[in-house]
């Protein structure tokens, strides 16, 4: 079985980034997680640790310690092993809110 993450943990990634999340996804993957970076800085910042924390269970105090372009790295990584297109898809698809 492919990589599945526990429902209760995706839900919770989709109610602090969904709303951060494109409706048009660039074919450029790094563009397209960029975009979404830049989206959480100009919402709330704070969104963006709890949701490395939420995909990674790397603490927050390890995450500042650590240089800001190797938590974006993680943060980008993350993205794909959560398979985040698909997750917000599903959850935009069922009506779920984000807002």
């Amino acid at each position: 079985m492919e990589n599945l993450q526990p429902l209760n943990k995706a839900t919770y990634l989709y109610e602090v980034i969904g709303k951060y999340i494109p409706s048009h996804y660039d074919e450029d993957y790094f563009a397209f997680a960029g975009k979404i970076v830049e989206n959480l800085q100009k919402g709330n910042p704070e969104d963006y640790f709890t949701a490395i924390q939420i995909m990674t269970d790397v603490s927050r105090n390890t995450l500042e310690l650590s240089e800001p372009t190797d938590v974006l790295e993680l943060f980008m990584r993350a993205l794909v092993e959560w398979r985040i297109i698909e997750l917000v898809e599903f959850f935009r698809e069922i009506g779920y809110p984000n807002d």
